[in-house]
């Protein structure tokens, strides 16, 4: 009897700690550019998607986008442990996008550089509400990294 209410009395310390289960939220305006990180040899690889048409005419114009309806800039910056930008042969990226029932296709990459520091950008081509799959394949000194995600394009 006493192991008995003993193994009632742990059942039930076990499961006060419990936390309750948080419920999904729906994507908001600003789910696509939450950030994907990863690391090769050193190096940090981050990775947002934005829709091309909230860009600003400057940063249309430093990174080279048309802001078209369905065009979706892919911007991965390049950073050492420090945060200080890297050449931009220090690391060899490529990267595919695509929905969820298709194939992704590669994404052409151009390097560009802001205030000294080094990024990538391309251009997906995504129409809204869609989840478009992001797979960005990064190589340096024979290390290699993956990335690998999702994002929910919700509609405007």
């Amino acid at each position: 009897m006493k192991h008995a209410a003993l193994l009632l009395l742990l059942a039930l310390a076990g499961c006060v700690g419990e936390p309750a289960p948080v419920p999904a939220e729906a994507p908001g305006a600003n789910a696509p550019i939450n950030v994907a990180r990863s690391t090769v040899n050193g190096i940090t690889l981050e990775a947002r998607l934005i829709d091309a048409m909230t860009l600003g005419d400057a940063m249309a114009r430093q990174y080279g986008i048309r802001r078209n309806e369905g065009e979706w800039l892919l911007l991965i910056t390049l950073r050492d442990a420090d945060g200080n930008g890297v050449p931009a042969d220090a690391v060899q990226v490529q990267a595919r996008a695509g929905g969820l029932t298709d194939a992704p296709a590669p994404i052409a990459l151009r390097t560009i550089e802001v205030n000294g520091l080094t990024d990538l950008v391309g251009v997906v081509q995504a129409k809204v509400p869609s989840t478009v799959r992001i797979e960005i394949d990064a190589v340096r000194d024979g290390a290699r990294a993956e990335m690998r995600f999702t994002r929910d394009l919700p509609k405007p």
